[in-house]
C-alpha cells in the first residue's frame, strides 16, 4: 500500500514549488502594476495643479491686462485734457514737465501748471509701469505655456507605458488562462 508514494509525495512537492512560483511571478505583476499606476495618479495630481495653476496665472493676466486698460484710458483722458488747456501732445519721458511748463501760456496760474507737472510725471511713470508689466506677463505666460507642454508630453509617456504594460499584462493572463477566471460576488 505504501510502496509508490514516494512519487506522490515528490510530485505534490513539485506542483507545490511551481504554484508557489506562478504566485510570486503574478504577484509581482500585480504589485508593480499597482505601483505605476500611483505613479500615475501623482502624475495626474501635478498635472491637475499645474493646469489650476495656469488658470490662476491666465485670470492673473487678464486682471493685470484690465489695468493695463484702465491705464491706457487714464493716459489718454490726461492727453486729452492736456490738448484742451491748448498744451497739445505732451511729450513723453523724463523730461516731459519742463517741456510742457515750457508751452504754457503766461496767463495760467501757477498751481494749474503744477497740476498739469504732475500729471505729465504720472503719465510717464504710468508707461514705464505699463511696459514693465507687459514684459513680466509674457515671461511668465511663456514659462508656463512651456511648462505645461511638458507636463502633456509626460503625461502622454505615461500613458504609452500604461497601454504597453496593459497589452503585457493582457498577454500574460491569455498565456496563463487566468484572465477568463469568473469573479465571486459575495452576498
Amino acid at each position: 500500500m505504501f510502496q509508490n508514494w514516494n512519487f506522490l509525495i515528490a510530485e505534490m512537492w513539485v506542483l507545490l514549488a511551481l504554484a508557489a512560483l506562478v504566485g510570486l511571478i503574478a504577484g509581482f505583476f500585480f504589485f508593480r502594476g499597482k505601483g505605476k499606476s500611483e505613479d500615475n495618479f501623482s502624475l495626474d495630481q501635478s498635472l491637475a495643479a499645474a493646469k489650476s495653476e495656469l488658470l490662476g496665472l491666465r485670470k492673473h493676466l487678464d486682471t493685470a491686462q484690465q489695468q493695463i486698460f484702465a491705464q491706457e484710458a487714464e493716459l489718454s483722458d490726461l492727453r486729452q485734457i492736456a490738448a484742451a488747456v491748448g498744451i497739445g501732445r505732451p511729450a513723453e519721458g523724463a523730461g516731459a514737465g519742463q517741456e510742457t511748463l515750457d508751452e504754457l501760456p503766461d496767463e495760467m496760474p501757477e498751481e494749474y501748471a503744477q497740476i498739469l507737472l504732475q500729471r505729465d510725471e504720472r503719465i510717464a511713470l504710468l508707461e514705464a509701469d505699463l511696459e514693465d508689466l507687459r514684459a513680466e506677463l509674457e515671461t511668465d505666460a511663456s514659462k508656463i505655456e512651456a511648462r505645461f507642454e511638458e507636463m502633456i508630453i509626460e503625461a502622454d509617456e505615461r500613458d504609452a507605458e500604461i497601454a504597453r504594460l496593459t497589452e503585457t499584462l493582457a498577454a500574460y493572463e491569455e498565456a496563463t488562462g487566468t484572465g477568463n477566471v469568473p469573479q465571486q460576488v459575495n452576498a
